[in-house]
């Protein structure tokens, strides 16, 4: 196949792929509005014809970037430098070691972040004519 038909062969199956992908984020978006999930827990599970689907419900945290320089800026926790990486990108377990350790620095991140629902995450596995229960 000369390069051309395969450029346009590419760029077609990119577009089918896409459109896939698409449709799966609906089917995975509408899974997970009907999957419960039990106190506590963070997945849920829906068993189908052959396939179980596990879905996760994440949290996505999301920091000010004003408020976190508000707080550098009050020089009253300078390790706050060490929890982030360049362009304050959090460093969960050290953020984890000082909101334990240093009265508060919870009460700082707190006020600087905000927890967001995360798009949840649909995993597919094969369970065959073996219903789990």
């Amino acid at each position: 196949m000369d390069l051309k038909k395969l450029i346009n062969h590419g760029a077609a199956k990119k577009a089918e792929l896409d459109k896939l992908k698409k449709e799966l984020a609906d089917i995975n978006a509408e899974i997970s509005k009907q999957v419960n999930t039990l106190p506590g827990s963070k997945t849920g599970r829906a068993i189908g014809v052959g396939f179980e689907a596990i879905i996760t419900f994440g949290e996505k945290i999301v920091y000010d970037q004003n408020r976190l320089e508000t707080i550098i800026e009050s020089e009253k926790f300078p390790m706050i430098e060490e929890c982030f990486k360049l362009e304050r990108k959090p460093i969960k377990k050290t953020i984890d070691a000082y909101c334990a350790s240093i009265p508060g620095f919870k009460q700082a991140i707190d006020w600087a972040r905000t927890i967001e629902q995360a798009t949840p995450s649909v995993r597919y596995e094969e369970i065959g004519d073996n219903i789990p229960f």
